[in-house]
């Protein structure tokens, strides 16, 4: 059966593309992906484990998009960081909470340096992706999900010569 022209247009122009939309083959992790400066940050899994089970870990996809934008570069990015001094290490600027309200403290960053010095980035190539994590610790091993997980980025653009930080948040994420 042809549905007049008019229709398919009316139809398009009432209903917004997300209410219209097909599934394009992509797991749900895909389409709660956030982008920045050519890098698109996935989360990919959240796991318990280490210590007792007192562990939680935060795994991120980092991708270099820059491709899709028609200028295919490197992408270059750290964690955003705070510490007493340059000398010590670094904690990461990334919090984790559970909806009961939860609240773990960041304990390591894997696969993401800080960025102190030219040497201490994460080079992605055009099209390339890299898993990173981010681990977090509570005092008890009463570990609920779902969790919302925020951290700061850097990222360095090689066209424009400067950094630019920007902050990633995803919402209920479950473990897997």
């Amino acid at each position: 059966m042809k549905f007049p022209t008019y229709l398919l247009i009316s139809s398009a122009l009432l209903f917004p593309p997300y209410l219209c939309a097909q599934d394009s083959g992509r797991s749900r992790v895909d389409q709660v992906s956030q982008s920045f400066s050519g890098l698109r940050v996935t989360p990919f899994n959240v796991e318990v484990g280490g210590l007792g089970g007192m562990e939680v870990r935060v795994v991120l996809k980092l991708e270099n998009v820059t491709a899709e934008r028609g200028s295919a570069q490197e992408v270059a990015v750290a964690a955003a960081g705070g510490g007493p001094s340059a000398l010590t290490s670094q904690t990461a600027r990334a919090s984790l909470s559970s909806g009961t309200g939860d609240f773990y403290v960041v304990t390591e960053t894997l696969g993401l340096p800080f960025g102190k010095n030219a040497d201490d980035w994460l080079i992605i190539k055009p099209g390339g992706s890299v898993p990173v994590s981010f681990g977090f610790m509570k005092t008890d091993a009463n570990i609920r999900g779902p969790f919302n997980f925020s951290a700061e980025l850097v990222v360095f653009r090689f066209d424009k010569q400067k950094k630019e930080s920007f902050q990633v948040y995803f919402p209920s994420l479950h473990l897997r």
